[in-house]
């Protein structure tokens, strides 16, 4: 299996979730739809930020600085 990248699985977690507002108002939006909303939307601009078709993603922090 080859290993996913960022953008994938910011893919996978918005279809698992379903639906969501595609809506800027907060007035009609309860504070899970708003964290929600944002949070995506902060993922994406990272992802588009970083181009993430090189991007070699550590499977965990303690990948981190061990051979350093």
């Amino acid at each position: 299996m080859k290993p996913m990248t960022p953008r994938e699985a910011l893919y996978n977690i918005v279809i698992e979730l379903g639906p969501m507002p595609a809506t800027n108002r907060d007035d009609n939006l309860n504070q899970r739809e708003r964290r929600l909303r944002d949070s995506i939307r902060a993922l994406q601009n990272f992802i588009h930020y970083h181009d993430d078709s090189n991007l070699r993603v550590p499977d965990s922090a303690t990948e981190y600085g061990q051979n350093e």
